[in-house]
């Protein structure tokens, strides 16, 4: 596979806040007495766009519309208009998203629910240009604000864009792709609410994430190629690299994810804004590189993340999720005896970098009591409020090893032992249950699962009967025996004679 060259946010961006209150308003004929879907056909297409502009009512941006050089007529002048992009333009009103037009028209919807509406319906079109239809069909979106008296229309954004552009690559249509882009250059600063051509990167990002789910990877390259071809050249960010990336991931395709990589950390520092790599796209490189049999290659990658992240300009502390992909290199590279030196990385972090911390000193383990509490809030270092998750198996299993064979490497004077509880959730059949119910079985011991306190817990049959002959449960503090002075005896009743 040849790579894109290297000479050169799937987030939702707000739109503008809206209604987006046009400078003028245009007298209209009174169709009150029409139904409102015969109200809308004979409106005719974007009309304030047709008209021409009253001499008291000047538009500060028509000059730029009207001069733009179109060979498009009628309602392609539109800037909003694809109409030029269409093979096959439906009727109008027979849009996918034609209801949700209407209902803009009518006053029930915003602006941006129409986008984000339009946005879904163009991701279920079976066809690229049933989504191209439904871009030109926020052509027709165009009300009377009954409070002030002006026109509202819908400005696509760079996110419909982005979702039409990677809709179009994944059919294969790099033309309409090309097109779309230049659709954006000549039209988006034309537009009421205008959409510049500068943030490049966050339209090929958006255009990107739209084939992760496929795991498209050639098209993602493909697009990624086009983006560093571009004239004046666009650099590429890091939400633009990770959304790559993770196409890549996704198709299980490490080579070109270890390319991408590279590229990243080789040309993102020249870029202007420099680009850099972040803590959630080491962990998916550490990942594919553990799902196809790359331990060395994974362990390379979290030892750079712990080694350079920190000092990056944008800082990439590892994080659970970090150690738990690198932990599971470990396990699956047959090196138990790195989980020690992992967990107390974890537990100390960097100096003077709270940040870099991760694990809880304890890592769940309470000698007093003899239980190990497996759940993240008791082993990592959660803001409050954090769900009451369990950890991951990988993380179990470190925990278990080191606390089982050596707990002095991780400053406990004992560890585990047959009479150990471990608290694992309350799901029977999930996989943390089943590690640790496997750890006991090949350990000789003979596990036993229940509800104690509102939790799963795993323990050993001798000592889950002696747990169940107690009278309360040492688990549940408020259940704990009474300690304080005896309450008063009850004054003796009286009885009258």
């Amino acid at each position: 596979m040849t790579m894109p060259s290297a000479t050169g946010s799937s987030t939702w961006q707000g739109s503008t806040p809206w209604p987006q209150l046009l400078p003028w308003t245009l007298e209209t004929e009174d169709r009150s007495g029409a139904e409102p879907e015969e109200a809308q056909a004979a409106e005719p297409a974007f009309a304030l766009w047709c008209r021409q502009a009253d001499a008291q009512k000047p538009r500060p941006w028509a000059s730029r519309v009207w001069s733009a050089p179109s060979p498009l007529a009628g309602d392609r002048a539109d800037p909003r208009s694809f109409a030029a992009l269409l093979e096959q333009p439906p009727c109008p009103g027979q849009e996918r998203n034609a209801r949700t037009v209407r209902r803009f028209n009518r006053g029930d919807h915003v602006a941006v629910e129409v986008l984000k509406l339009t946005s879904v319906i163009m991701r279920k079109c079976d066809h690229w240009d049933d989504a191209l239809a439904c871009l030109h069909a926020l052509s027709r979106c165009q009300r009377r604000n009954p409070l002030t008296g002006r026109e509202e229309v819908v400005c696509p954004d760079h996110f419909s864009y982005g979702i039409a552009m990677g809709i179009c690559q994944k059919a294969g249509r790099a033309d309409k792709v090309q097109a779309l882009l230049q659709h954006l250059r000549d039209c988006g600063p034309l537009l009421p609410d205008p959409v510049s051509i500068q943030p490049d990167v966050e339209l090929f990002s958006i255009a990107i994430a739209e084939l992760e789910a496929d795991g498209l990877v050639d098209h993602a390259l493909a697009l990624f190629g086009l983006l560093l071809e571009q004239a004046p050249p666009a650099s590429p960010q890091s939400t633009t690299y990770h959304a790559a990336i993770a196409v890549c991931k996704k198709a299980e395709r490490v080579e070109p994810l270890l390319w991408l990589f590279e590229h990243l950390r080789t040309h993102g520092p020249s870029y202007r804004p420099a680009a850099f790599p972040r803590t959630n796209t080491y962990n998916m490189v550490i990942s594919a590189c553990t799902r196809q049999k790359r331990h060395t290659q994974a362990l390379d990658f979290f030892w750079q993340l712990l080694r350079e992240g920190p000092g990056l300009p944008v800082p990439a502390y590892a994080n659970a999720v970090s150690y738990a992909v690198g932990l599971a290199a470990c396990e699956q590279s047959g090196q138990p005896d790195l989980y020690a030196e992992i967990l107390a990385h974890g537990i100390r972090g960097l100096p003077g970098l709270p940040a870099s911390r991760v694990f809880r000193p304890s890592l769940g383990f309470d000698a007093a009591r003899n239980e190990l509490d497996l759940h993240e809030c008791a082993v990592a270092l959660l803001p409050d409020g954090a769900p009451a998750a369990v950890v991951r198996t990988s993380v179990a299993r470190a925990i278990i090893h080191c606390l089982r064979h050596e707990p002095e490497q991780l400053g406990h004077a004992r560890g585990i032992d047959r009479q150990t509880v471990f608290r694992v959730g309350p799901h029977r059949s999930n996989l943390l249950t089943k590690t640790v119910h496997a750890f006991m079985r090949a350990e000789g011991w003979n596990p036993k699962w229940k509800i104690e306190a509102h939790t799963g817990v795993l323990c050993d049959a001798a000592t889950a009967m002696r747990r169940r002959t107690q009278g309360r449960s040492e688990l549940n503090p408020l259940a704990r025996p009474w300690t304080g002075a005896a309450p008063p005896a009850p004054a003796p009743e009286h009885r009258r004679g």
